[in-house]
């Protein structure tokens, strides 16, 4: 699910955004369905936007980005952190013509750093439903564990308001909620391999009248 984008601009409460997104997280995880979501990214990077307003939108997307993490986790969604410092280093490439929307690239970007946690979701929907007892996490125990203020590719265990932090310092990572034998809810921070960086060569787009494809650059 990546939902909340909009809503940064809009005169809506924040906490009811968030709130309505564990609503949603909360019937599908009745259903059966295992749930990732991925945070709201910085729409404030956006280069159509005026001046004054791109610090509002940073702002108002790091606030709800931390706030849909503790949101999904609470509700049994795993979170990916799309917070992309690309867009701001590679505009020309990672923006679409109106310099607003995400290009080819960009959602190559977002589809690359969602991709991992996509894959560990089926992996456990499928555990499950061959064994009811299996967990959810794509392995049984974290592979380093402890806090490393480097953080090294690697497993940590956190709490919800260190996630929410968390979620703006680790791009790509995905976080895992945890639920312990006396019902009390951790977070797995999972660090995958960062993704070679998208190509620097920006699309290219035809803007003759009827023509609105946009093109990838040649290499």
């Amino acid at each position: 699910m990546q939902i909340g984008g909009n809503d940064v601009f809009l005169p809506v409460s924040l906490r009811r955004t968030a709130a309505r997104l564990a609503g949603h997280v909360g019937n599908l995880r009745a259903g059966g369905w295992e749930v990732v979501v991925t945070s709201c990214p910085d729409v404030g990077a956006a280069g159509a936007l005026r001046r004054w307003a791109r610090p509002l939108g940073r702002w108002r997307s790091r606030r709800l980005a931390s706030l849909q993490t503790a949101a999904a986790l609470r509700a049994g969604a795993a979170v990916v952190s799309l917070t992309a410092p690309e867009f701001r280093t590679q505009p020309q490439a990672l923006y679409c013509a109106d310099g607003f929307h995400p290009s080819p690239a960009g959602y190559r970007l977002f589809q690359d750093r969602a991709l991992p946690a996509i894959l560990a979701a089926g992996h456990a929907h499928r555990n499950r439903t061959l064994s009811p007892a299996a967990g959810r996490c794509p392995s049984d125990e974290p592979r380093s564990g402890g806090h490393d203020t480097h953080y090294p590719y690697g497993d940590y265990e956190l709490t919800v308001p260190e996630a929410m932090r968390e979620i703006h310092r680790r791009p790509g990572s995905t976080f895992f909620p945890r639920i312990s034998p006396s019902g009390a809810l951790s977070v797995w921070c999972v660090v995958w391999p960062t993704p070679a960086p998208p190509s620097a060569v920006p699309p290219t787009f035809d803007r003759r009248p009827g023509h609105a494809t946009a093109q990838a650059g040649a290499r």
